[in-house]
């Protein structure tokens, strides 16, 4: 500031402005002959102010202050390596993470989550264009993107590459079904509401199985060492035997099998730190159940498949009631255009039969849907169908 090189402090007036110099010890800056040049020009400050130090003299590390109950923050953070190496990348998003969630043991899961609150997401947008994701995101990100992938998802981006991640995508395995569920259940409720509607429903009541917690700045955290889970989400963790959690984590069996036993989050607490979203665990925001009220305002679809038959791999689908911008397809999920296997169908004919070819012989016999499409994409009939015919 004194070179006009940074712009005018943001602080008021009575402000104390703590400058942190990272790297350069107190006994550094007191030679101002052999101290880092870097630092010469604020050197002189020390006499005009006064160092910051712990009770014990040392100079303060970002560690240190986490963790000391004297003149720190006071908080409960692991001293493995790989928790100090997840905190010294997290350090900026940390900062403004207010101490409310910080609560309970730190780990280096919990400091990685700062970076990447969403690993599924980051996981298919790296996928969808790896070079620019990675260029965008950094290396503290990077870093911790990895770590959460070799943790949730047994794979490292770096050293595995995008063609293992698409493949293992593609396979829908553990961790990696994750991905794909979103997705498919919109698919899967969209093709059952225009059944539905077809069928002359006017009117469907869409219902979820429970409510969720959504707190903008993250969830409160209480602390379950991993050591003790055999698995653990945000809000509930199942337990290995004999573990004894901490007070206030509430442990109830599984309903299904009185051998499991499951410790709840109290309240609307999290089990991991900087999480905004989360369900799975009993408070009175997830036992509410929200609903969708859908209404079919125009009346019931008339386009009907009346016959589909087949010549080898050739399907003729017999549609009455569809009209010009009308398409039929073949589709393994009627409601997922990207399931077409005949590269998105063809326009209806005139004559209300239209052809349709499946180019892949390996699809012989194999379930299928014949499906008619509106002109926006949307579908207006289907019938099941193997390939090849009965």
């Amino acid at each position: 500031m004194l070179a006009r090189v940074l712009g005018t402090p943001a602080w008021k007036d009575d402000a104390i402005p703590v400058i942190y110099l990272p790297g350069v010890s107190r006994a550094a800056l007191r030679d101002i002959e052999t101290c880092p040049k870097p630092v010469k020009p604020i050197a002189e400050l020390q006499y005009r102010g006064v160092f910051w130090s712990q009770t014990n003299t040392r100079d303060w590390s970002v560690f240190a202050f986490l963790r000391s109950k004297d003149g720190g923050l006071g908080l409960d953070v692991a001293q493995d390596e790989q928790t100090a190496t997840a905190l010294s990348r997290a350090i900026l998003p940390l900062a403004d993470t207010h101490i409310d969630a910080l609560q309970g043991r730190l780990e280096a899961a919990d400091f990685d989550r700062l970076l990447t609150p969403d690993p599924v997401r980051d996981l298919l947008g790296w996928l969808n264009d790896p070079k620019i994701t990675r260029e965008q995101w950094g290396d503290s990100r990077w870093q911790a993107f990895r770590d959460r992938c070799k943790r949730s998802f047994a794979f490292d981006p770096q050293t595995d590459g995008e063609l293992a991640g698409a493949e293992h995508l593609g396979r829908r395995e553990g961790e990696w079904k994750l991905a794909w569920r979103i997705d498919e259940e919109i698919r899967e409720l969209v093709e059952r509401v225009v059944a539905l509607f077809d069928a002359g429903w006017k009117s469907l009541k869409i219902v979820t199985d429970h409510g969720w917690l959504l707190i903008p700045g993250g969830l409160p955290k209480t602390d379950l060492p991993q050591y003790l889970t055999e698995t653990r989400w945000g809000r509930c963790a199942v337990l290995k035997p004999d573990a004894q959690p901490g007070a206030g984590v509430r442990v109830v069996p599984w309903r299904w099998h009185e051998g499991v036993t499951v410790a709840l989050a109290p309240g609307i607490s999290n089990y991991y730190v900087g999480s905004e979203y989360a369900h799975g665990g009993l408070s009175l925001q997830e036992c509410v159940t929200p609903y969708l009220v859908v209404s079919n305002a125009g009346p019931a679809a008339n386009v009907v498949i009346q016959g589909v038959t087949w010549q080898g791999m050739r399907c003729r689908v017999r549609v009455a009631g569809a009209s010009a911008g009308h398409r039929v397809d073949l589709r393994t999920k009627a409601a997922d255009a990207g399931t077409s296997l005949a590269n998105g169908g063809k326009a209806v004919d005139p004559s209300g039969t239209t052809s349709v070819v499946i180019a892949d012989d390996d699809k012989l016999g194999d379930a299928v849907f014949a499906v008619v499409l509106d002109a926006t994409g949307a579908l207006v009939a289907k019938i099941a169908t193997p390939v090849g015919g009965d």
